[in-house]
């Protein structure tokens, strides 16, 4: 029966004046920097094809190069598909020269993402956390350390159907 903002203030993340780092111009990548952008976030982006600079400022994205966006990102989201080209682009050395206190949001397929890394990236503290929607072993495995972090939040890919 007691309402105290201070409640949940140290487990909330606000999105205000952080930078959003989007891999993937697409359809999806895009309305994803329209909705953080109202929350108040500054959202670079980084694709193979760039988008034309026009849409990228309709969509208020800023385009930087890989290294830029992985280095300087509070949150990356990823929004890619999963080829030969872009398994586990994001390793452990692309975890290790993210800021410390990032979190990770994978809502493409699983396989972008080294899991392992991620997991241990999560428990000593690197990382702040991490949002996926599918992992690279699916169905997970009883044994798998990935869902076990308290900081990662794991859902099932859906596939359609």
């Amino acid at each position: 029966g007691i309402w105290s903002k201070g409640t949940f203030l140290d487990r909330s993340y606000c999105l205000n004046q952080k930078r959003v780092g989007i891999f993937g111009g697409g359809n999806i990548g895009r309305q994803v920097a329209a909705k953080v952008r109202g929350l108040g976030a500054n959202v670079h982006d980084y694709y193979a094809y760039r988008m034309s600079q026009e849409l990228e400022a309709e969509y208020g994205m800023t385009y930087v190069p890989l290294d830029t966006l992985v280095e300087t990102s509070d949150i990356i989201t990823l929004h890619i598909p999963l080829l030969d080209s872009t398994r586990h682009m994001i390793g452990a050395a692309e975890i290790a020269r993210m800021k410390t206190g990032a979190i990770l949001i994978n809502t493409s397929r699983g396989g972008l993402v080294d899991d392992r890394a991620l997991a241990e990236a999560v428990r000593c503290g690197k990382l702040a956390g991490a949002g996926l929607a599918g992992v690279a072993r699916e169905p997970l495995a009883a044994e798998d350390e990935t869902p076990r972090e308290p900081n990662i939040i794991v859902m099932p890919q859906s596939r359609g159907g």
